[in-house]
């Protein structure tokens, strides 16, 4: 199929499709200001090989994604992964000694989301120990964390 220009979604709202292969818009979503939202319709499936029934059926599993993470709030998601967190930014570099543990859980902004079909992909910036690098958080359909990494 060949995915139309734009596409309208009563969850997501108006999208633009962004070089052929995705959907992208921008949202305020749980207090952070223009986030990228990106809706991904060809992940594992390019278009010329999908059906309309397929493309709807992804666009309705992104929808229900974006739904249950403005319920979820992105900012609440971090919390419960500061272990993670720390582990990760100790294989990084992270100087203990020198630098407030503390650090590496503020500032954290949300910046884009992007919705596959097999689930969600949440990035990060902002933080002020590695202010190169973004934090990507991938979760499945049912929520459950798939990898934790810096990327940038």
């Amino acid at each position: 199929m060949k995915y139309p220009e734009t596409l309208y979604s009563d969850v997501l709202g108006n999208m633009q499709l962004d070089e052929v292969v995705d959907y992208a818009t921008s949202r305020e979503i749980d207090g952070f200001q223009n986030v990228n939202v990106v809706f991904v319709p060809g992940f594992l499936v390019p278009p010329q090989q999908q059906t309309e029934e397929e493309f709807q059926a992804r666009l309705n599993i992104a929808e229900q994604m974006y739904a249950e993470l403005i319920q979820k709030k992105p900012s609440a998601l971090l919390t419960p992964l500061h272990a993670k967190l720390k582990s990760l930014a100790l294989e990084y570099g992270f100087d203990e000694a020198n630098e407030s543990e503390s650090e590496l859980y503020q500032n954290w902004k949300l910046e884009h989301v992007i919705l596959f079909h097999t689930g969600i992909r949440l990035i990060y910036f902002g933080i002020t120990v590695f202010p190169s690098l973004d934090l990507c958080l991938d979760y499945d359909r049912q929520w459950n964390l798939e990898e934790l990494y810096f990327d940038g």
